[in-house]
């Protein structure tokens, strides 16, 4: 009887451990690629998107929300269950890239925003939202240099566009500076920085002359924008393990994300509270069954002692 008993408590106990396990490997998938990914040169890359978001506010936006250039067959990529959880949706965006072959200046496509679009579009400036760009699981960042001029710092993503003087400027045209260095096999290459430069400019090309004015929006005013990327490379000393280093040590923004803090305790406390249900259910048949039979075999000493 104690043996049964107890190899039921391993039983449960083994159930609680995978499960515990099974949870463990849910929650730890959304991570950066564990092996490199090495490519040739003259291989065609897609820029992906995740999300656009802003630190003033809680509200997220798809990258297809705003009016942007679409591509010409729209892909919903389905990462892991951690962007699920973390609610980015990751999708292709309009912009390539060729391994190691530099683009001067493409134009992607011109949009007509109506006056309606154009409001929504200002509202986002002025919200200060980011576009979150990917390539090879890496994010775009741009850079900038501290108050002092002495450090160069990274944030996450680039602006819609921009507010000096109480006017409002939309980037539309976007230099990508990539870093690599070379992989492990010969003609093998593994990208190691991502940045990107934004700019407005004005007119029917994005690709124009470089002028000192900007592409301004005025509200209740439609307007036809031009969007265009150029690309450079650049061969880089950063090792691919450590290309994450950039992003963890760069001190981006200090407003704090509250409503994605307390959406996180929220799912932390109810997948606990989960977990020790089924716990409390695997084990305590087992655990009364157990000490049920302690009694009786006390009873049981009990009645030979008096006997």
């Amino acid at each position: 009887q104690h043996y049964f008993i107890q190899s039921n408590l391993r039983h449960s106990m083994m159930k609680v451990i995978l499960f515990t396990f099974i949870f463990s490997s849910v929650h730890s998938f959304y991570i950066p690629l564990i092996a490199p990914v090495e490519y040739n040169k003259g291989q065609t890359i897609e820029i992906k998107s995740t999300q656009v978001d802003s630190v003033h506010t809680e509200l997220p936006y798809s990258y297809r929300h705003l009016h942007y250039c679409l591509p010409v067959k729209e892909i919903n990529y389905a990462e892991n269950l951690g962007e699920v959880l973390h609610g980015s949706r990751i999708v292709n965006t309009a912009y390539t890239v060729t391994v190691n072959e530099p683009t001067d200046c493409k134009e992607v496509c011109k949009v007509t925003l109506e006056a309606k679009q154009v409001d929504q579009m200002m509202d986002l400036i002025k919200k200060d939202y980011d576009v979150h760009l990917i390539l090879d699981n890496l994010p775009v960042a741009r850079k900038y240099t501290s108050p002092d001029g002495k450090i160069e710092l990274y944030h996450r993503g680039h602006k819609i566009g921009q507010i000096y003087n109480d006017k409002t400027y939309l980037f539309n045209f976007f230099k990508f500076k990539i870093r690599y260095h070379r992989g492990s096999t010969p003609g093998k290459y593994r990208i190691v920085g991502f940045e990107v430069e934004s700019s407005s400019v004005p007119g029917k090309s994005a690709c124009a002359a470089p002028t000192t004015e900007a592409l301004e929006l005025h509200k209740g005013t439609s307007v036809t924008v031009s969007y265009g990327y150029s690309v450079t490379w650049e061969e880089g000393t950063v090792a691919w393990a450590s290309r994450w280093d950039t992003y963890l040590t760069s001190a981006t923004n200090s407003q704090i994300h509250w409503f994605s803090i307390i959406n996180s305790l929220i799912i932390v406390l109810f997948l606990s509270g989960l977990l020790a249900m089924i716990m409390v259910r695997a084990l305590r048949r087992d655990i009364a069954a157990y000490n049920l039979d302690e009694e009786m075999v006390g009873m049981a000493y009990g009645f030979i002692y008096w006997g």
